[in-house]
């Protein structure tokens, strides 16, 4: 057993990006028998229409249990459920354009206009067409301030 600080409860406020990833570190760990209190995102996305998000399904980091290997099996009870979020985003496992995508849709998300991986997102507005690429819109703003600019000379 490792000599690493135990705790009695574990607060998890951060996300994986929806990729676990191995090497990436857990926190705790959390002392066998102890507490952790975590907040989850507030939907599934699904092929999602949000590029920037690494993974189909966001979820908090790992927490590490005192004494467990891997492989091992743990029991874990839910004490308490509190919805935090009276809205929730949510995926649909279909998807709508194959352009957006490059191989897996959950995974290799691509900006059909610019071909950005993975893009930084401004939100406009609401409905499908909400979420856009901040790399598109940026350009876009310049344009229309460059004709702004060529139609007041």
């Amino acid at each position: 057993m490792s000599l690493e600080k135990c705790f009695g409860t574990v607060f998890v406020d951060r996300f994986t990006d929806g990729v676990l990833d191995p090497s990436k570190p857990m926190l705790g760990p959390v002392k066998d028998g102890g507490f952790i209190v975590a907040n989850t995102a507030p939907g599934c996305w699904g092929p999602m229409i949000t590029p920037e998000l690494k993974g189909g399904h966001e979820v908090t980091v790992p927490v590490a249990v005192e004494g467990a290997e891997p492989g091992d099996a743990i029991a874990i009870r839910i004490k308490d459920v509190l919805v935090t979020s009276i809205a929730t985003a949510s995926g649909n496992d279909t998807t709508t354009d194959a352009s957006r995508f490059k191989g897996d849709p959950y995974v290799a998300k691509q900006c059909p206009s610019c071909g950005a991986y993975h893009p930084k997102t401004v939100l406009e507005g609401i409905g499908q067409g909400a979420v856009r690429c901040a790399v598109m819109r940026s350009r876009d703003f310049t344009l229309r301030l460059h004709q702004w600019i060529y139609h007041r000379l």
